[in-house]
Order: C-alpha cells, then sequence, then structure tokens
C-alpha cells in the first residue's frame, strides 16, 4: 500500500454526486471513503476510531445531524482537517463553519481543481499545527528538566527528578539512564524497569 496516499472520508448525502466527488478525488489518487449522514460520519471517526488525513464535509445532509454539528461532534474527540463543502454562500453560514474549523470551504461545482488546492492546504495548514504544537511541548518539556537539574539535589536526586519528568511529559512507561563506571555502563537511576529487566540487561559489558 502506498503510504504517501492520503485518505479523505467523504460526509454527502446526495449520491450520484457523491459518486462523482469520489471517483475524481480517486483519480487525484486519494484513498476515498463515504458516508452519506453525519451521524455515520461521527460513528466512524469518533466512535470506531477509524482514521483519515482530511474530511470532506457536507452542511445539508438530510434528516438529522448537518455538517456543522457532526463537525463539532467529531471534533469534540480527534483532532483533524475538516473542509466544508457545501452549496451555500451566505456569509452567516461560512462564518458558522470558520468558528468551528479553519480548514477550508469550497463552494460545490467549482471543479476537482480548486478542491485538490483546498485539501492540499487544508493538510499544510494541519501538519504546521501539529508540528507547532510539538515544538511548544518540547520546549516546555526542557524548561522544566532544565528547572529541575537547577535545584539544589544530588546527581542521583536530579536525575530521579529528570525521569519522573520524562515519564510524566511522553507517557512512556520506564525510563532508565546509565552512567560509565568503569568499563561498563550500568543503570544510575531508573523507573519502571522490573526487577528481572535490571539483573539481566544492567550490564553491557559482555561476561
Amino acid at each position: 500500500m502506498d503510504e504517501t496516499r492520503k485518505s479523505l472520508l467523504l460526509v454527502e448525502d446526495e449520491a450520484i454526486i457523491a459518486m462523482l466527488e469520489k471517483q475524481l478525488l480517486e483519480k487525484q489518487g486519494y484513498a476515498v471513503s463515504h458516508v452519506a449522514n453525519g451521524e455515520a460520519a461521527v460513528r466512524l471517526v469518533a466512535g470506531d476510531g477509524a482514521i483519515f488525513d482530511v474530511i470532506l464535509m457536507d452542511i445539508d445532509l438530510g434528516h438529522g445531524m448537518d455538517g456543522t454539528q457532526a463537525a463539532e461532534a467529531i471534533l469534540a474527540t480527534v483532532d483533524i482537517p475538516i473542509v466544508f463543502v457545501s452549496s451555500h454562500t451566505e456569509p452567516e453560514v461560512v462564518g458558522k463553519t470558520e468558528k468551528i474549523t479553519s480548514y477550508g470551504y469550497v463552494v460545490k461545482n467549482t471543479g476537482i481543481v480548486v478542491l485538490d488546492a483546498s485539501i492540499t492546504m487544508a493538510l499544510k495548514l494541519f501538519r504546521e499545527k501539529v508540528d507547532r504544537t510539538r515544538a511548544q511541548k518540547l520546549q516546555l518539556q526542557s524548561t522544566a528538566i532544565l528547572g529541575g537539574i537547577n535545584q539544589p539535589l544530588t546527581l542521583r536526586e536530579a536525575t530521579r527528578s529528570i525521569i519522573g519528568l520524562i515519564k510524566q511529559e511522553t507517557d512512556i512507561d520506564a525510563v532508565g539512564i546509565r552512567l560509565k563506571d568503569g568499563e561498563d555502563y550500568p543503570y544510575f537511576c531508573e523507573d519502571g524497569l522490573g526487577e528481572d529487566f535490571l539483573l539481566a540487561e544492567n550490564s553491557v559489558v559482555e561476561p
């Protein structure tokens, strides 16, 4: 399977429109799944945990949930770029979608070139958001670790503090730090490593 192929969820209640859009998008190289209503979209993404790169969301979806309600329900549990695709051009409708998510609004029948460009832009904006969030998290982690190092602690206490911060910030179950001792590098401090593992793996020197 081509791992670079982007996966889209198309939420469209009109069967003929959905079929045509799906064919056009697949010709552009996307893997496209389709559901016909908001409830199915929420169930698939937020409930079943299906993974997509982008959701293309119609606003008018017949009876039940409309596209804006479905988008809000999905975004309450999953962070994913949603591009609205609708025949509405009223400022109040467009403004409502922008309050939900700002990855794009495409008017129907503007063509596959515009839709493809909107998907590409949504992916770029989302990737930038993810990178920015990751950088901010790393900055906070670095600040916390440096703060721990600057405390009046012994080396072992400072090391244990750093290990605790690493586990807390990364959700890693076990962390160990080795320091050189002669020709060996035994664990100087650890948290979460089992006794059997330490007995077997503490030394890196061949017996």
